[in-house]
Formats: C-alpha cells, sequence, structure tokens
C-alpha cells in the first residue's frame, strides 16, 4: 500500500441500504455504478470533478466491504456473501476503468508528470482491491488497501482545487 500526496474523488452512487441490527449488507436497487454518469463526464468536466466522482465510488465501496466484513468477520463467506463481494469487484472494476481513462486524458493533455504517476499508482491499488474483493478478501487489508486510495483521492482534490 503506498501513501500517494494527491487523491481524487469520483461522485458516483452505489446506494448502500441502512442496516438495521442483525440485518446482512445489501446493495440497493439503484447499487450499480452510473456507468451513463461516467460516460457522459468523458468528453466534459474537469479532472478535479472527475477525482470526486471516484472518490465518491470509492467510499461506497469501502462502506460496503466494511458491512460484508462485519457479516463475515473470519468465516467462510457463504454464496451469498460471495455474490456480494463479486458485485463489489466489479463496482471497483467501473472505477478503475474511470482511473484509466482520466491517465489517458491526461497523458493526451500532456499534463504534469506528477499527476499520471500518481493515478497510476492509485489504479495499481485500485487493481488490488478488485483482485481481492473478487476473492471475497473484505478484511483489514481490503479495507486499509481501499482506505489509501480514498486518502489518495482526497489529497489530490485538494491540489487540484489549489492549483
Amino acid at each position: 500500500m503506498a501513501n500517494i500526496l494527491f487523491p481524487g474523488v469520483l461522485a458516483g452512487a452505489i446506494a448502500i441500504v441502512p442496516l438495521a441490527s442483525g440485518e446482512e449488507p445489501r446493495l440497493a436497487k439503484s447499487d450499480d455504478l452510473k456507468t451513463t454518469e461516467l460516460r457522459r463526464d468523458k468528453k466534459g468536466g474537469n479532472l478535479a470533478d472527475r477525482c470526486k466522482k471516484m472518490l465518491d465510488l470509492q467510499v461506497a465501496v469501502y462502506d460496503c466491504t466494511k458491512d460484508l466484513n462485519k457479516v463475515v468477520q473470519d468465516k467462510k463467506p457463504r454464496p451469498k456473501d460471495m455474490r456480494i463481494s463479486e458485485k463489489l469487484s466489479k463496482d471497483q472494476k467501473a472505477i478503475i476503468a474511470e482511473v484509466t481513462t482520466a491517465i489517458d486524458m491526461l497523458k493526451a493533455e500532456g499534463a504534469a508528470a506528477a499527476f499520471v504517476e500518481v493515478l497510476d499508482q492509485l489504479r495499481s491499488d485500485m487493481k488490488r482491491v478488485q483482485g481481492r474483493l473478487e476473492m471475497s478478501e473484505v478484511g483489514s487489508v481490503t479495507q486499509a488497501i481501499e482506505t489509501d486510495v480514498i486518502d489518495t483521492l482526497k489529497e489530490m482534490i485538494r491540489a487540484l482545487q489549489a492549483r
């Protein structure tokens, strides 16, 4: 896990249904990442806005990962838990696609190499999260990587807004 100085935020929409005591985490019907919103932003929007969207989506994945971990804890995940984790993995993959688009956009614009490097490291960490979620590994290691990604996105947004 790398601590990166510049994080970004992606505003998006994974709706997590609040848990009552004893309930299992589940995604709301509107839980799919808003890929249409992501596509719409590809031709417009600035990097700070794109990072805010990524941040929002990453926070939603992280929150659901924490909720799922409360259910699974140290036990073997049930098929239902594995399906939720697979869904989170797919959501993470959509965020990876968004960061890849941002990297390509910055490279095409000849943007500062520092931002490209930070986003590239961020993508690497996101891929690690995606792989761990795919394996239904929702414990402290996955959550720590997710926290690093979120912190990096926040730092990047601050840096972009200061420019």
